[in-house]
């Protein structure tokens, strides 16, 4: 019950709803396609439907998964992910949007790819002290690419599992797969809008945050600790343990700087004291020379 408790405060309602309604939606269509209901609309039957809904759902849960690893995604960053993956499975393949715009996909691929950039631009310049504007455009862009191609690979996946048409290998209205180059054409595209995309992040993101603007801190990944007393920690404050360890060390280092100021103060004393007794000799010293010579003339 704690865990739930401290769930609901990092998790955004939104988020919460939205995962709800594919839930509704994942048994709702197959209900209806156990019904003998193949089309409710001409765009697609209910167990693809189905499955869609299923596919957004299930991805939605890595929220939760890096909620027990103890990594925290900002609000904004979950309404974001849900938010692109209904674009993707009820816009793009449930309504069929990306038949029936040509640039839906491309649309779709380069916003997507410009909020990982920005995502990926903070973690690196949370966890870099020195940054350069090629290095940043740089680790941006590669790593957005890399993202993509993690995507594409979920993509051949799910068009060999379960038979669909996510690489779009084949014509969505008549079901004839294509031949040579034109069967890659998707798939090339949609990296090069990956790598378009983490340039444009790369490039707008630095003169934002050297303006001191922090549009990147909305959609962070950021690790926090749950070990003290079981209760979520807010983001950039340390917990009480290693305040306490902190204000120890600082007692402990300031009685060091004492006794060394002491220390220092007693071998000051010792100094003047010797300083003096050579005074008083080179004082006395002469004087016992002038009575030895008064005594030798008498």
């Amino acid at each position: 019950m704690k865990t739930f408790k401290e769930m609901k405060k990092d998790i955004s309602l939104t988020f919460f709803i939205i995962q709800c309604l594919l839930a509704i939606g994942v048994i709702t269509f197959y209900i209806l396609g156990l019904c003998g209901i193949g089309k409710m609309w001409k765009f697609s039957d209910c167990f693809d439907a189905s499955t869609y809904c299923l596919s957004a759902f299930t991805i939605s849960l890595l929220v939760y998964i890096l909620y027990f690893c103890k990594v925290r995604a900002t609000k904004a960053l979950q309404i974001y992910f849900i938010l692109a993956l209904c674009g993707h499975f009820i816009g793009g393949d449930l309504f069929n949007l990306y038949v029936l715009s040509k640039n839906y996909n491309y649309i779709l691929h380069a916003f997507n790819s410009c909020m990982i950039g920005i995502i990926i631009y903070g973690m690196i310049l949370r966890n870099v002290k020195k940054q350069s504007p090629i290095f940043m455009l740089i680790m941006t862009t590669a790593s957005v690419v890399a993202v993509g191609v993690i995507w594409e690979f979920y993509e051949y996946l799910a068009d060999t599992i379960n038979g669909i048409n996510m690489q779009r290998w084949r014509n969505s209205i008549t079901g004839v797969p294509f031949v040579g180059q034109r069967a890659l054409r998707d798939t090339m595209w949609d990296l090069f809008c990956d790598f378009f995309g983490g340039i444009f992040a790369g490039i707008f993101a630095y003169p934002v945050v050297i303006k001191g603007k922090s549009i990147y801190q909305h959609f962070e990944l950021k690790m926090v600790n749950l070990n003290i007393h079981h209760t979520p920690i807010i983001y950039n404050e340390l917990p009480l343990k290693s305040k306490q360890n902190d204000t120890s060390v600082k007692l402990q280092n300031q009685v060091e700087i004492d006794n060394l100021i002491s220390d220092k103060l007693e071998n000051q004393i010792e100094i003047e004291e010797l300083v003096a007794e050579d005074n008083t000799e080179i004082i006395i010293e002469p004087a016992d020379e002038n009575k030895s010579g008064e005594g030798g003339e008498n």
